[in-house]
């Protein structure tokens, strides 16, 4: 229950930044303008300070770097996109007794093996001579 619960807050994360990472990029094309987008945390400290107009690349003013913040905002939508569809995590989870019934499925193999060759192998539960196993 705790991984399903994970996979739907992460989708539904995903799915909200693609949103509004599609929607900045709709009016940023429209309104030929968008807002600067720094990783930086001492950026988003120092732009507390700084006055709007600053924020804003003009297309026709600043046309590289208006292109290069479409391009990372596509880039985040197609991401966050992908994101909400593939989901976060492994795709089975795998149930704990699921593991033990696969290991001792995988030493039962290993023993008939050896049993098939002629080995001979060590350990009261891998023996030839176990009563369990003389069939």
């Amino acid at each position: 229950m705790h991984f399903f619960l994970y996979e739907i807050v992460y989708r539904i994360v995903a799915l909200y930044l693609c949103v509004t990472s599609s929607r900045t990029v709709w009016f940023g094309i429209v309104e030929r303008k968008i807002r600067i987008f720094s990783h930086d945390f001492i950026d988003w400290v120092l732009d507390l300070f700084l006055d709007e107009s600053i924020k804003v690349v003009h297309r026709d003013t600043a046309p590289i770097r208006y292109w290069t913040q479409i391009g990372i905002q596509i880039f985040v939508a197609v991401a966050c996109f992908v994101g909400a569809i593939v989901g976060g995590g492994s795709q089975t989870p795998e149930h704990p007794l699921m593991a033990q019934s696969q290991q001792s499925a995988t030493s039962a193999a290993m023993s008939d093996l050896g049993e098939q060759c002629g080995l001979v192998t060590l350990g009261p539960s891998f023996s030839a001579h176990d009563p369990k196993r003389s069939s």
